[in-house]
């Protein structure tokens, strides 16, 4: 891998909040297995489901939202 193309592959993994284990990111790099860096990602339907469950309403702030608007987490933006 070109050096410079990994500092900066290094880079986006450490500040994407989905990589809960940043440890893991070199060996990820150089094996390519997800495992290493214990993503915690949302599928469409894991979000779907949880839509119909909170009928749209976000459990921490009482807003409603659309679906294409939802999270899993709740973000508060500026």
């Amino acid at each position: 891998m070109d050096p410079e193309e990994l500092v900066v592959a290094v880079a986006d993994l450490m500040i994407d909040d989905d990589v809960t284990k940043k440890a893991g990111i070199y060996p990820y790099l150089l094996t390519g297995e997800e495992k290493h860096l214990n993503i915690r990602a949302f599928s469409d339907s894991m979000k779907q489901k949880a839509f119909e469950i909170q009928d749209g309403i976000c459990r921490s702030c009482g807003k409603e939202f659309e679906i294409s608007e939802m999270d899993a987490d709740h973000h508060i933006t500026p």
